[in-house]
């Protein structure tokens, strides 16, 4: 383990020298992330996001920009840089604002503080603009994503999550497209996307070449299966391929009484470090390969397990490094395959079987 820089031989603060260093280019990311109570996420949208003191995205990129230039102010040991690149990004995501702050600098020393600061500070400006609406607003998860530059680069290891609807099968028992059937007046996928939307930044529908052009999927990022008729684990793959840099929290598009509640126990959950995180099943305790995230650590095994011709998830996470997660409701991941098994659930879930 490294020591600490920022203390001398004599156990006293000091500033390091960097007059030795060489001169590089240097990249950090951070991120910070803003938690809304749902009420006030809903009158930010309704009103574009400004408030009465101004557009608030706006005006918390400028706060973090001036932030960043000026953290050797705020930060006792940092040095003076001038800063080459600042650029901020917010994004709302489900029940939360996602503010990433990307800063650049060739010097002899890195800019993660600087990073840091900025994304912070838009953070903060950000609650300060919406206070009046609520103080249950929470700042959470600042973090360093990624640096250049210097001694070594870094990446932090817990990948992006991103959500994935499983919604290219083709059910012969149900005889119909499960995607379409309707819930309460909702088809399923649409439901399933709006629930993975509201704990995801991201979300794609893994489809079958054939599927991408029908009503029920076309208006959605999709993923489309590489080998034709080899069930969820290929969709599966074909999202790694895609985007191997992501995590993805796994849904199958047939889950009626699946809730939100549930897809954030299972985020809440997650151990960046395994294969997948997965809940435990009610029935078997067996690892629920169709609710559960799957980080990218598990991509090699998984198209090698495909190859060999093994297509279960189910038993690949048996084998795999899965962390289980005991199952609260213990109904929440019943699936629907027949017509009779569909009429019961809409009436469970109070509605009229729809097309």
């Amino acid at each position: 383990m490294s020591s600490f820089t920022h203390v001398d031989g004599e156990n006293r603060p000091t500033m390091v020298d960097v007059g030795a260093k060489a001169v590089t280019a240097r990249t950090a990311v951070a991120e910070a992330r803003v938690r809304l109570p749902a009420a006030v996420r809903e009158q930010l949208a309704a009103a574009g996001f400004a408030t009465a003191k101004g557009p608030v995205f706006h005006t918390a990129i400028i706060a973090g920009t001036m932030a960043a230039k000026r953290t050797h102010e705020l930060i006792p040991f940092c040095h003076p840089l001038g800063l080459e690149k600042c650029r901020i990004e917010i994004e709302p995501a489900g029940d939360e604002l996602v503010i990433r702050c990307t800063v650049g600098v060739t010097h002899k020393t890195g800019v993660e503080m600087e990073a840091l600061t900025g994304a912070s500070v838009a953070a903060l400006t950000i609650y300060d603009m919406c206070k009046a609406l609520s103080h249950d607003i929470v700042i959470a998860d600042t973090r360093l994503v990624a640096k250049t530059g210097g001694k070594s680069d870094y990446a932090s290891q817990t990948a992006r999550l991103a959500g994935l609807v499983l919604a290219g099968g083709k059910s012969r028992r149900m005889a119909t497209d499960k995607a379409a059937l309707a819930y309460a007046g909702e088809a399923q996928l649409a439901r399933v996307h709006r629930l993975l939307a509201s704990v995801v930044d991201e979300v794609f529908v893994s489809v079958q070449p054939d599927q991408t052009a029908d009503d029920t999927r076309r208006h959605y990022r999709q993923i489309v299966d590489q080998a034709a008729d080899q069930g969820p684990a290929a969709g599966i793959a074909a999202a790694f391929a895609a985007h191997p840099d992501r995590a993805f929290l796994v849904v199958a598009v047939d889950l009626p009484f699946l809730t939100e509640a549930t897809l954030r126990d299972l985020v809440r959950n997650r151990d960046a470090g395994a294969q997948a995180t997965a809940y435990a099943s009610a029935h078997d305790g067996l690892a629920e390969p169709l609710c559960a995230i799957w980080e990218p650590s598990a991509a090699a095994d998984l198209a090698a397990a495909l190859a060999r011709g093994e297509r279960c998830p189910r038993r690949f996470l048996k084998q795999a490094r899965t962390r289980l997660v005991p199952l609260a409701a213990a109904d929440a991941l019943d699936n629907i395959n027949t017509p009779d098994e569909y009429a019961a659930a809409a009436r469970a879930l109070g509605s009229r079987p729809g097309p």
